[in-house]
């Protein structure tokens, strides 16, 4: 059931990249800098909500509780 879940968050993180990049190609950017923010804020964005062990605002040791990162 775990791999079914993981097989299944991957290919909504992809479905959700392609979705940016079609976004990106069809949006109109006041300039460069604004262009790569806002790339910048889609990823982060993107990271968040399909990595299980995200923890905005806080380092791993905070959110982990003494854990390292790749074992949450």
């Amino acid at each position: 059931m775990q791999e079914e879940e993981s097989s299944k968050a991957l290919n909504d993180l992809l479905d959700h990249l392609r979705t940016l990049l079609g976004q990106w190609e069809e949006k109109e950017y006041p300039s460069d800098e604004e262009r790569y923010k806002s790339y910048y804020e889609d990823v982060e964005k993107a990271v968040e909500k399909y990595d299980p062990c995200a923890h905005p605002g806080q380092s791993c040791e905070e959110a982990h509780l003494g854990l390292p990162h790749h074992e949450c």
